[in-house]
């Protein structure tokens, strides 16, 4: 019974982190820009 309660607390902790993130990036488009940036650079080089 212990196992199940700390699963089930993990599992809610890590929903919470989850939904506050995507809150935050759907809030704010700068992070989005933030996170996309770096990694469009490494797909493309011949982008700039």
């Amino acid at each position: 019974m212990t196992s199940k309660s700390h699963w089930k607390l993990l599992a809610l902790a890590l929903v919470l982190v989850v939904v506050m993130v995507w809150y935050s990036i759907s809030r704010e488009d700068r992070y989005i820009e933030f996170f996309y940036f770096p990694i469009s650079e490494k797909k493309e080089p011949c982008f700039q």
